[in-house]
């Protein structure tokens, strides 16, 4: 007795051409292995987006030469280590930011100012790095217009 590619199918799809069927089966295997990887990529990144920081206000000063950055903690316990300007060289910050604890749900408040005669605007990004409790280090990347965050990388 001789068996074919028929045989094993079950009788709804026998009548189908066997290539279309295997075809079609292989199209929904891949589907749902392309679904996994983007469910599992965004709760990673969920996972990210938890630990980062926000910008709550950026507000500057009506005759530009200092600024008021709030940032907020969302996520659990951080401390500040680091806050870099990039796009600005005759910016400072006028407050400590380094070990500077967050709790969760804490706010701090960053002060900045125009160390020459340009004035202040929103035309460059603030970097803030921070460590969480495990001592697992990350970078945050923020654009000030608008008010957003740009990526947040994990350094190890």
């Amino acid at each position: 007795m001789e068996s074919s590619i028929q045989d094993f199918l079950p009788e709804a799809l026998r009548d189908y051409d066997p290539i279309l069927v295997f075809g079609a089966g292989f199209g929904l295997l891949l589907f749902l292995i392309i679904m996994i990887v983007i469910i599992r990529r965004s709760m990673r990144q969920s996972r990210l987006r938890q630990r980062g920081l926000l910008i709550q206000s950026f507000q500057i000063a009506p005759l530009g030469r200092d600024a008021f950055l709030k940032i907020s903690n969302p996520g659990p316990p951080v401390t500040l280590l680091m806050i870099r300007l990039i796009g600005r060289q005759d910016v400072k910050v006028k407050n400590e930011v380094t070990g500077q604890q967050l709790p969760t749900s804490g706010n701090y408040s960053i002060l900045l100012e125009a160390v020459e005669n340009r004035r202040l605007d929103a035309q460059f990004k603030v970097e803030l790095s921070f460590a969480d409790a495990q001592k697992v280090h990350y970078q945050q990347l923020f654009g000030l217009s608008p008010v957003r965050s740009l990526s947040i990388k994990k350094k190890r």
